[in-house]
């Protein structure tokens, strides 16, 4: 019965600490909350800038890789053919040889 006797006696506070949470409100939005949220704003676009950044070394990386995978097919490609080429001059110099010893 007392609280609600001061409230009634008192009923012009409520408005004023309304209107004080109000002010309080708007300050903290200003100077405290907008100014973090920028923040955060910009290291999620500095984020997002190094993932796309990191995205197209990987796309690159994977490019120069597939070319050096095909220059070393290439090459192997080439080395036996070589080989292959060696081997069959070495067969016919051989076959030769043995024709004239044999003759």
């Amino acid at each position: 019965m007392e609280l609600t006797r001061q409230i009634v006696e008192n009923w012009w506070h409520i408005p004023v600490l309304m209107g004080l949470i109000l002010v309080y409100g708007f300050l903290l939005n200003r100077l405290l909350f907008r100014p973090v949220s920028r923040v955060l704003d910009e290291r999620r676009q500095a984020v997002r800038e190094a993932s796309g950044l990191s995205a197209r070394s990987k796309d690159e990386l994977q490019s120069r890789f597939a070319q050096y995978e095909q220059a070393i097919l290439e090459a192997r490609r080439k080395a036996s053919g070589v080989k292959e080429a060696a081997r069959h001059e070495a067969y016919a110099y051989r076959t030769a040889l043995l024709d004239q010893v044999r003759a």
